[in-house]
């Protein structure tokens, strides 16, 4: 009986000291901080910033930038713990800011579009909304030739930082090579991950990109119709309602439920007309051109020659893989890299657009290959 009570009491005295020292590894674990910043553009839009970072535990000198694509925001970057490229680089040691362009997430938007989002039961901050007529559209080459100037001043700004480096998925790709092609100080920016940019559509396009095309008098009521109203009520019916340009950006046997629920009711935002019209404008003309026409943004991608990883995704309906390729072909740098999720290279699936970043296996298949090539152009800080 003796021997029994002496055991237990062991065990006991054994289970407190572990838990003891599972809680003193817990404390001196590396916390990944989350803050917010905003920044004035120069033609007075508000920027708002999201930095994840671990504090005493920044590995690399560069902060990384990241930056969501067409109608969407900087929640893009974390949608879930598993699903969360920003907490999956700042547990790693980078100073990681996501940001939402104007007209997305908490930043600048026409007061009565930030005013309808609390009719629409998803409100936002309501602090930078504005009454100012010259803030009701907006179009790409403002997000090239004002966002990501400010966007990057303000990372500098606050880390102390002479260089960042650019994530860019979709359009947030496409904007970085269009600022480097004309920047005054292009040195600002070291090393770019262009993840499914949309380098050229060449024709015959698919279906999706075509309906698009031809029936773009239904976008042209961008700011009209509430388009994150329309795709949450579409969540409880996706099984019976065909979304016609679903297929544009995922492959739908690639992504959780859950997932593609939380990116129609949080990361889906109003697209503007001039946004929209210089999307079809590259549809018509098949290169990424200005809005006026008179710059050629895809052909001006040969002044570039930043480190560049070219990432694309093999069932990609928005930037198919030879898109993603023009580009690589396109730009002069000596130090650049194409990388394709497909099947044929190891992957369970094919990737669509934006399972790259929130598919059901990133955390095992897409992230560590980022991470990687991040971690072997980044220097020690």
């Amino acid at each position: 009986m003796k021997t029994k009570l002496a055991g237990v009491l062991i065990a006991l005295m054994c289970f407190q000291f572990s838990g003891c020292a599972v809680l003193t590894f817990i404390n001196f674990m590396p916390r990944t901080y989350s803050e917010v910043y905003s920044v004035k553009t120069q033609d007075d839009w508000t920027l708002v910033l999201q930095r994840y970072y671990q504090k005493g535990h920044v590995k690399y000198k560069n902060p990384v930038i990241l930056c969501h694509g067409m109608g969407y925001n900087a929640e893009f970057w974390d949608i879930g713990r598993k699903r969360s490229f920003a907490k999956y680089l700042a547990d790693r040691g980078f100073d990681v800011w996501s940001v939402s362009l104007r007209g997305a997430g908490k930043s600048s938007k026409p007061g009565w579009l930030a005013f309808r989002e609390l009719l629409s039961f998803r409100p936002d901050d309501l602090s930078n909304m504005s009454l100012n007529a010259n803030k009701l559209n907006w179009n790409i080459d403002d997000y090239i030739r004002y966002d990501v100037p400010a966007i990057v001043a303000k990372v500098k700004e606050v880390t102390g930082q002479p260089q960042v480096d650019w994530v860019g998925h979709s359009i947030g790709g496409m904007i970085v090579f269009a600022h480097l092609e004309s920047a005054e100080h292009p040195e600002e920016i070291g090393n770019v991950m262009a993840i499914a940019p949309s380098c050229v559509h060449l024709k015959p396009q698919n279906a999706a990109l075509d309906f698009v095309n031809k029936k773009k008098f239904i976008f042209d009521f961008g700011l009209l119709v509430n388009q994150k109203t329309l795709y949450k009520i579409l969540v409880p019916f996706r099984g019976m309602v065909r979304d016609p340009l679903a297929d544009l950006f995922y492959s739908k046997d690639n992504m959780d439920p859950g997932t593609i629920s939380k990116l129609y009711n949080h990361v889906v935002e109003n697209v503007s007309p001039g946004v929209m019209n210089q999307i079809v404008l590259m549809l018509k003309e098949e290169y990424f051109v200005s809005s006026d026409g008179k710059i050629n943004y895809t052909e001006e991608m040969t002044k570039i020659n930043n480190p560049i990883l070219f990432v694309a995704g093999r069932d990609d309906n928005l930037s198919d893989p030879e898109s993603v390729r023009y580009g690589y072909r396109k730009v002069s740098s000596t130090d650049k890299t194409y990388l394709e999720f497909s099947t044929l290279n190891g992957t369970k699936m094919d990737y669509g657009h934006d399972d790259l970043i929130i598919g059901k296996r990133v955390q095992d298949e897409v992230y560590p290959k980022l991470y990687n090539w991040l971690v072997s152009h980044s220097k020690p800080k």
